[in-house]
């Protein structure tokens, strides 16, 4: 029963993620996935991007699909639900190996943190960790890592996504 509430859920967030993404015109990432149970093995993240905007670079050019998902998040418009604090502190936590967090907050869509971190292996540590938290765990909400985009001068920067968990 609670699987089928929680099916439901989700298909009726990603219909408001489409009727959002028309509205705005902006593309919408695609619904999260169902939660998965703790003992499951996590995701390593995807390979690295190129940076965003290469040094010289015209500014014209097209959102990364990290500037893309926050941004969609971001303009579901802000409010107060039972789950932000659990979610800023998950954020917050993650935030600590960061050299830079950016975008720390939570929205109607859920809550989100764009993150830069002096190096791979930084990013490496803090995703695990992360991976590894009991806050992270339990998160019901979907969690989505965006690819890790790295700079020439070695920064890695990354989007952490938690999809409201109702």
């Amino acid at each position: 029963m609670a699987l089928a509430i929680a099916g439901l859920a989700v298909a009726v967030f990603a219909v408001w993620l489409l009727v959002l993404a028309h509205r705005h015109e902006a593309p919408v990432p695609p619904p999260p996935a169902p939660p998965t149970t703790a003992t499951a093995e996590p995701a390593r993240p995807r390979p690295l991007a190129a940076p965003a905007l290469a040094a010289g670079a015209s500014d014209a050019r097209e959102p990364s699909e990290r500037e893309r998902w926050v941004t969609t998040v971001v303009e579901s418009g802000s409010g107060r639900e039972p789950w932000t604090d659990q979610g800023t502190a998950l954020l917050q936590t993650i935030a600590r190996d960061a050299a830079h967090t950016e975008t720390l907050g939570c929205y109607i869509a859920g809550c989100t943190a764009t993150y830069t971190f002096a190096s791979r292996a930084a990013y490496e540590r803090a995703y695990d960790a992360a991976q590894r938290s009991a806050d992270y765990a339990a998160w019901t909400g979907g969690k989505r890592w965006s690819m890790p985009e790295q700079a020439p001068d070695g920064e890695v920067t990354t989007a952490l996504l938690l999809y409201r968990p109702d």
